[in-house]
Formats: C-alpha cells, sequence, structure tokens
C-alpha cells in the first residue's frame, strides 16, 4: 500500500493542513499557552471539516472533470487558497467576532488575563506605573512601547519616560530617555490616561 498515493495526500491537504493553520494563526492573535500539537490533532481535523463543508459546493463544482482540464490555473488556484488561504480568513474573522460585545458575552474571553486584553488594544495612552515599593513612573505607552503577553511573565516597555509632580500630574519628558522597561513582579497597579 503507498501512503504517499495522491488520494492519500488530497485527504491530508483538505482534512489536516486547514486546521493546524487555523490553530497556528490562532495562537499568534490570542496569546496563549504552547500547546503540544499531537493533542490537539482533533482540532486540526475538527477545523479542517468546518473548512471543508464551508466550502464543499465549490471543491465539488471545481473537481468536476471538463473544469479541471479546461481551467487547470484556477483549479489549482481556488484548491490552493480554500486548503492555505481560508483557514487564515476565518480564524482571523472567528477571533474579531469573540472580541465584540454582541457576541463577547456569549462565550469566555479568547485573552487568558485583564492585562493581555487591555494591552491586545494597542491603544496609546498615558500611564503611572505603582510601584510594590510605593514609588511611581509616568510615561507615555505609545506605539513603540510593549507588553508582554500570557504566558510570559509580566513585563512592560513604556516608550517615554514623564516626571510627576507631587500630585501625580505629567510634567514634561524626561530628556534622553530611551524608555524604561519594569518587571510584573516590581508593578502593584498601573493607571491608563487618554
Amino acid at each position: 500500500m503507498d501512503i504517499l498515493s495522491v488520494d492519500k495526500l488530497v485527504l491530508f491537504l483538505f482534512f489536516f493542513v486547514p486546521g493546524f493553520i487555523s490553530l497556528k494563526f490562532y495562537q499568534l492573535l490570542i496569546a496563549d499557552e504552547k500547546v503540544d500539537f499531537s493533542k490537539s490533532l482533533y482540532e486540526a481535523v475538527g477545523f479542517s471539516c468546518i473548512n471543508f463543508s464551508i466550502f464543499f459546493w465549490v471543491i465539488y463544482h471545481i473537481n468536476k472533470p471538463e473544469f479541471v482540464e479546461s481551467h487547470p490555473f484556477y483549479y489549482y488556484a481556488i484548491t490552493l487558497t480554500i486548503i492555505f488561504i481560508t483557514p487564515l480568513i476565518l480564524t482571523w474573522f472567528l477571533s474579531m467576532i469573540l472580541k465584540t460585545k454582541v457576541f463577547g458575552r456569549f462565550f469566555v474571553s479568547p485573552e487568558k488575563v485583564p492585562w493581555d486584553w487591555h494591552f491586545s488594544k494597542r491603544d496609546s495612552s498615558w500611564v503611572i506605573v505603582t510601584l510594590k515599593d510605593g514609588k511611581k513612573i509616568g510615561g507615555k505607552f505609545g506605539k513603540k512601547s510593549s507588553a508582554s503577553t500570557f504566558p510570559r511573565s509580566k513585563e512592560i516597555y513604556i516608550e517615554d519616560i514623564w516626571k510627576l509632580d507631587k500630585n501625580h500630574k505629567f510634567i514634561n519628558s524626561i530628556e534622553r530617555n530611551t524608555g524604561v522597561l519594569i518587571t510584573g513582579d516590581s508593578i502593584l497597579a498601573i493607571e491608563f490616561f487618554s
């Protein structure tokens, strides 16, 4: 029995690859623990089956012999799109739906911790970080700033540090600063301002 026969390759391409792509892409969109993929095999096949069922009518029509013979370029382009591109689009669409207020209330939040939820929005804001020793660090959390995501330990990089007055109001940017990296174990709280 030839394990690399064409029919087995087609089954593998349609019923494993799209699910594998979906799972890996979802891990890029939503911070999650590294998963032993052998434990996600059924999920990959399940996502592939969903992908196949959505595009079954297209797959059925393009696999007619007359279509393959008269439009080989379109046949391969559509097939490769269904296998490699649509899983990315469907996964992105699903992740966006889960984050909406309308649908999000029916599902568990995809973000594991509030830290990820806030920083995944990628909004620029002014921040005051209160450290466990009572010291406060103020600054601008902008496009060049960064925050770690689950499951990594919490860290925040603030791109522009500002002096604070005694009432914790922003005075001015500290000259020649290039930001600050603060580890999560030293953070008591973070305040955000627009």
